[in-house]
């Protein structure tokens, strides 16, 4: 059986340590992989609008399984979109604001959110994950469907602050570190490998 599909993510995979990738050479490999009736799928935790952004001319021809499984787009098709309720998203804000050391994302599916307070340096670290990404003065009213939370602390303390996050509110959202004092809270069972389950339930011929 042929390769039907090829997935991959991206930070420390499909691009390099300085966060591109050889584009003359992709473009060729994308052509081939078109001729032989290749799907080219981006799994990433980051989001979906940042995704689009490394493959100008062919975007939207691509498939994108974006914020950890959260959104998922094909061809410019949006295809499957996790949500998270409405009050259970108030009450994670409110215990994350417990934790002092931690800066917050709050990711929905037209732009990604943070407290008007935020500094300056988080900032625009985040916004080279969430190129929308916005300032907002009542980061609960947000109106948006919300589906993921990404947060960010001192790496010696993750494990702690992942800790922390289990017992406050790992009934609602699992924590799962993604590396450099980053966190994600991800829905239960809502993962790249769940993104990936949904394509191939959806597309069928490549299963096997």
């Amino acid at each position: 059986m042929g390769i039907k599909l090829i997935a991959v993510d991206m930070d420390g995979t499909f691009l390099s340590e300085t966060g591109n990738y050889d584009r003359e050479r992709f473009k060729k490999q994308y052509t081939k992989m078109k001729e032989s009736n290749i799907r080219f799928v981006v799994a990433s935790g980051n989001q979906y609008y940042q995704l689009r952004s490394f493959f100008p001319g062919f975007a939207d021809e691509l498939t994108y399984v974006a914020e950890n499984g959260a959104y998922i787009v094909s061809e410019g098709i949006e295809l499957f979109t996790a949500e998270i309720p409405g009050k259970e998203t108030e009450t994670v804000i409110d215990k994350i604001a417990e934790i002092p050391a931690v800066n917050m994302v709050v990711c929905g599916k037209k732009s990604a959110y943070v407290k008007m307070e935020t500094s300056d340096v988080f900032f625009n670290y985040a916004n080279r994950y969430y190129h929308r990404l916005l300032r907002t003065a009542d980061i609960k009213s947000a109106d948006d469907q919300i589906f993921k939370f990404a947060l960010s602390c001192p790496a010696e303390i993750v494990k702690e602050v992942q800790k922390e996050l289990n017992n406050l509110i790992g009934h609602i959202l699992t924590p799962t570190a993604s590396g450099h004092g980053d966190i994600d809270l991800i829905l239960p069972g809502i993962n790249k490998a769940h993104g990936l389950t949904i394509l191939q339930e959806k597309w069928g011929d490549f299963k096997g």
